[in-house]
């Protein structure tokens, strides 16, 4: 499986048939990249808003593939370059198991999922890191004694 948790950081993992991590890779999330834009130019706009957790706020609605307007065009540029990025990553992963899952994670996933960037569907789990935290937290409550 390949796991995607589009957040603040996309982390992408790595984890082979038997649940052992393989490795992965971390790229800036979109709401990182807009701000570094915006940082590291006099004229693009800050597009991301603080004080929401998760997804950027300057990126709920997803934009046009090609848009006219600045603000959409740094919103295309950089949720398709991180769609690229996820579907180059499952790709090359395919070629070394051909069964192997794209699962997308984390306040962006849904917006990602809704890209024509896939193959094939991935599956869009936004809460998994919820799930999971109170997965592992459930095994560590401690038996009947």
């Amino acid at each position: 499986m390949l796991l995607a948790d589009a957040g603040t950081v996309l982390s992408l993992t790595w984890v082979d048939g038997q649940g052992r991590f393989r490795g992965g890779r971390l790229l800036a999330g979109a709401a990182l990249q807009l701000r570094a834009m915006a940082a590291g130019t006099a004229a693009l706009p800050d597009l991301a808003e603080p004080g929401r957790g998760g997804a950027d706020p300057g990126l709920a609605l997803l934009p046009s593939p090609w848009p006219r307007a600045t603000d959409g065009a740094m919103r295309s540029g950089v949720l398709r370059g991180l769609a690229a990025a996820i579907a180059a990553a499952h790709r090359e992963l395919r070629g070394l198991d051909s069964t192997c899952r794209l699962v997308l994670s984390g306040g962006d996933a849904a917006m990602l999922a809704a890209l024509p960037a896939w193959g094939s569907d991935p599956a869009d789990r936004p809460e998994l890191q919820l799930d999971l935290g109170v997965a592992a937290l459930a095994a560590l409550r401690p038996g009947p004694a």
